[in-house]
């Protein structure tokens, strides 16, 4: 890795997919704070799809993308790059920005716990304005504090403000999530709002927008396309077959890296993936019965332990694949799960197929990152998904 002139290279020839993408995402959002560019080589075929995909969905721009006779060169401006703030006298009061001001007065510290919203309406705002519940420092100027909500409420607040009441008026925001600058840049390019200022201090995101109800297209920067407010994925791992867990953990992964919010639910042959080499004994556990200590002991256990489920040949097709694996550069189940856990990725284990096959807590690995569950937990998770599958 080098740096010059504020652009970071990384050379990761040789890698093969999700490892580029997921090394991307983990260096942005290492340099969220910082600024630079990301001059990334590569030589893995399915670079510039992924790559191109990545940039969209995180909200990045991709200012470069070339091929040389053997690898591909990209550059790429992370997502949103956040100034520094300067401290603020509290006593100050804040100050309406007028609709053509590039910038605005200094502002007083917002609170940082979640409530409701603490301004009075716009005078064009009618009775039933989001903003009508409380009082405002000035007629032009909405005070809202989204710290402490989930990405689907804090884009539900925002939206409240999309409508012709609020034209014109200034929307003083803070929000302690650390991809709201992402959020609120992807809002206001698609409803046309001007980005008037954009600060975080101590952990807490503070901006100034600008409302306009009519405005054809934002004035900032444009990025190779419109970042997306948090989606969520869920997967349902129901077997063990080598090749699924390998396919499962890779979307779980591309889709962390791309800001979705992700689950993997562990049920029944799954949940071999997550269990240790040694069982534990921990108080409570109840004791298998003699059938599923048998059960127990037929099935793998742990990630290094999974065969294929076709063409395994005695284990004979399994280590080839994971020699063909190493030698193309590709993450193994192992690296694909601690890559998972890393990007907060949500692992679930299935309380039901536990007690059938006589799985206990102290069986599992990670049992620090697990989350319990039965099948209502699932479907609760996947009926508010963006996408679930099924391994």
């Amino acid at each position: 890795m080098t740096t010059a002139s504020q652009t970071m290279q990384f050379d990761w020839r040789g890698l093969s997919c999700p490892e580029p993408i997921l090394k991307i995402a983990r260096v942005a959002r290492d340099l969220k704070d910082s600024g630079g560019l990301l001059q990334i080589l590569a030589d893995d075929e399915a670079f510039p799809a992924d790559l191109e995909s990545w940039c969209r969905s995180a909200g990045a721009s991709l200012r470069k993308l070339t091929r040389t006779s053997d690898h591909f060169v990209a550059l790429i401006a992370p997502p949103v790059k956040i100034a520094p703030s300067t401290p603020r006298p509290s006593a100050q009061p804040f100050a309406s920005a007028p609709a053509a001001a590039p910038e605005l007065a200094a502002t007083p510290e917002l609170a940082t716990t979640p409530g409701p919203l603490v301004a009075r309406k716009p005078a064009a705002a009618g009775a039933d304005s989001p903003a009508a519940a409380a009082g405002a420092t000035s007629a032009n100027t909405i005070t809202l504090n989204l710290s402490g909500l989930d990405p689907d409420e804090r884009s539900l607040r925002l939206e409240a403000f999309s409508h012709s009441g609020f034209n014109g008026v200034t929307l003083e925001i803070s929000a302690d999530a650390p991809t709201f600058s992402n959020e609120l840049t992807a809002w206001c390019h698609t409803q046309g709002h001007s980005l008037l200022r954009l600060t975080q201090e101590a952990g807490v995101t503070r901006a100034s927008v600008a409302l306009s109800a009519n405005a054809a297209a934002s004035n900032l920067p444009v990025p190779m396309a419109q970042a997306q407010a948090h989606k969520r994925c869920t997967l349902l791992v129901l077997h063990n077959d080598l090749e699924a867990l390998l396919a499962a953990l890779m979307v779980a992964n591309a889709s962390a890296s791309m800001g979705m919010r992700v689950t993997i639910f562990f049920s029944f042959w799954g949940l071999n993936l997550l269990r240790a080499q040694r069982r534990e004994l921990l108080p409570g556990d109840e004791p298998p019965s003699l059938i599923q200590r048998l059960m127990a002991w037929m099935m793998p256990r742990g990630p290094h332990n999974q065969k294929l489920g076709r063409m395994n040949m005695g284990g004979v097709g399994t280590a080839l694949m994971g020699s063909l694996m190493k030698q193309k550069s590709v993450m193994d189940l192992q690296q694909l799960m601690e890559s998972a856990l890393e990007q907060d990725v949500r692992f679930m284990v299935c309380t039901t197929s536990m007690s059938i096959m006589g799985i206990t807590r102290g069986d599992l690995a990670y049992r620090d990152k697990l989350e319990y569950g039965g099948v209502a937990a699932f479907s609760q998770e996947a009926s508010t998904s963006d996408v679930h599958l099924t391994f």
